[in-house]
């Protein structure tokens, strides 16, 4: 509890520094989910869905990249 207070002050003191933090973590974790839909894509090739799959993942790597 007492962490979240402090970091809750941190952030609104520190406001720039912390959305670009959390702009940097979300496109880390849109690529890496990405990378793993592509690998799942490549899984379950010729099944429904797989090419929706590969698009997914391609469009959340670019975005990733873009944030």
């Amino acid at each position: 509890g007492t962490l979240a207070i402090i970091a809750a002050v941190v952030a609104l003191l520190w406001s720039h520094q912390t959305m670009t933090a959390l702009v940097v973590i979300v496109g880390i974790y849109a690529i890496v989910d990405s990378v793993m839909t592509l690998i799942n894509a490549q899984a379950v090739h010729g099944m429904a869905g797989a090419r929706f799959m590969r698009v997914w993942g391609i469009i959340g790597i670019i975005v990733g990249l873009i944030l």
